[in-house]
């Protein structure tokens, strides 16, 4: 990305080209920090979606006759008992590649 490197190139003619990490002695136990941190925050965020989802199951047991054809073509990703838990590894370059085909 141009934008990217351009921006990687100013900082460092300013001077501002510091790591972004916090002090650390063992580079495995900052790894596994980040990796429990980014866990909570997955578990947190999981947890309001499913609360929301309750909440909003109130309104919708209302409609839910009606709706019932329109569910058969339903994506599966979007039902609301569908539980993102099967993951596989992808490199850097195919994670660069699935980001910039995404919609702004």
């Amino acid at each position: 990305n141009l934008s990217k490197a351009l921006y990687k190139k100013v900082n460092r003619l300013l001077g501002n080209d510091t790591q972004n990490l916090p002090n650390y002695k063992d580079p495995v136990k900052l790894s596994e920090d980040f990796k429990d941190f980014f866990a909570e925050k997955v578990a947190t965020i999981r947890q309001a979606i499913e609360k929301e989802g309750k909440d909003s199951d109130k309104d919708k047991d209302k409609d839910k006759d009606k709706d019932k054809d329109k569910d058969k073509d339903k994506d599966p990703v979007l039902d609301k008992d569908f539980i993102f838990d099967n993951f596989s590894e992808i490199t850097a370059d195919e994670l660069k590649d699935l980001v910039s085909k995404m919609s702004n």
